[in-house]
């Protein structure tokens, strides 16, 4: 009997392809599409940073280095800031941002208006290491 060799001149991608679509829907459902704004903020660094929040219809609060406060990308004064928060429903959430050589007053002033208006859905965002 003759073994006959079968020649390999053809590769069959279609298997290839299904794991490439498997790690793309990986990829982008644990990808994070946290908008970073425009205010240039260098954020404390933790070991424990989680890189993977969902974001919902957040508003964003800002510290700069200058301790100056932004409520998304608009600079405001600290009156101004508080009308803000004193009409936010109490659910909002709210991810603070605060540049890592801004004074600590900023933040305990943020604290306290928070607490003061009940809100109580407040994030502080980092950097992983």
């Amino acid at each position: 009997m003759l073994n006959k060799v079968k020649r390999f001149d053809e590769m069959n991608v279609i298997p290839f392809i299904d794991i490439m679509l498997v790690l793309l829907a990986i990829v982008l459902t644990t990808a994070s599409f946290i908008n970073q704004g425009l205010i240039p903020v260098n954020l404390t660094e933790t070991a424990n940073a989680d890189a993977s929040g969902e974001q919902t219809e957040a508003i964003f609060i800002s510290v700069d280095e200058k301790n100056q406060f932004y409520l998304g990308e608009e600079l405001l004064n600290e009156e101004q800031l508080k009308v803000e928060l004193a009409a936010l429903p109490k659910n909002q959430e709210i991810n603070l941002r605060i540049d890592r050589i801004a004074n600590f007053e900023p933040f305990t002033k943020l604290m306290d208006w928070f607490k003061q208006h009940e809100l109580t859905n407040i994030y502080l965002q980092t950097e992983q290491k």
